[in-house]
């Protein structure tokens, strides 16, 4: 009996053991994803990987892209904002060469950088809008700790079309995203973001390719040509 006891004992401990290893590798493995994923400042990250993927897949611009972010580094101009929760936001901001009402918001993707949109925000601008090319937090000059996929960042579009009417209550404003920016400028339409310009703003929204780099969507035939 007594060894009957011991042995069940043994088992409840080795039993309560191994569900503390089974709970402690959960944490570990769900911990490790979500910086992965998300945190830009972990030690191995998504942008890591891919960027290791597209070296040693030799991928270079094409003529239009190397054009578009020659243009690019050469015509922009800095604009900064404090998001609501204080985060500081970065953008860059490319004016008409004519005045207009007109503007187009170029949401970059996933791990990607405002420049990675040069070729979009030179065809908008040479059909004569202004142009705002944002950087989403965590995302190159842009704070924040963690990347939110769209859904808090779709706020911060928020801050962005309000400091465009401000400066200009006729502003009409198209906003575009790839990546992850399509899926921002969607949660942004869909959260009727615009009341805020008392119906002042115009709104467009074209997506391409929500979450591409996630092998959710590819972008299939659509060009802005």
């Amino acid at each position: 009996m007594a060894q009957n006891a011991r042995s069940n004992r043994k088992l409840k401990i080795a039993g309560i053991v191994a569900l503390v290893v089974v709970v402690a590798l959960l944490g570990f493995a769900g911990n490790f994803l979500f910086d992965f994923a998300l945190n830009p400042r972990a030690p191995y990250t998504m942008k890591m990987m891919q960027d290791s993927k597209n070296d040693k897949e030799g991928e270079q611009p094409d003529a239009e892209d190397t054009e578009a972010r020659a243009w690019f580094k050469e015509n922009r101009k800095s604009s900064n904002l404090t998001a609501d929760d204080g985060t500081e936001l970065a953008a860059w901001y490319f004016a008409a060469s004519e005045s207009t009402h007109d503007y187009a918001v170029c949401l970059h993707g996933y791990t990607n950088e405002p420049i990675g949109m040069a070729r979009y925000a030179k065809r908008f601008h040479d059909r004569g809008m202004n142009v705002l090319a944002p950087a989403a937090r965590a995302h190159e000059r842009s704070g924040g700790d963690y990347i939110g996929m769209g859904w808090p960042e779709r706020l911060d579009i928020v801050a962005w079309i309000e400091r465009i009417v401000q400066a200009d209550p006729k502003a009409r404003i198209l906003v575009f995203g790839e990546s992850m920016g399509a899926a921002t400028a969607i949660y942004e339409c869909l959260g009727r973001v615009f009341s805020a310009a008392q119906g002042r703003v115009r709104p467009a929204q074209l997506s391409l390719a929500r979450y591409s780099k996630l092998g959710v969507q590819r972008a299939r035939g659509l060009r802005l040509s």
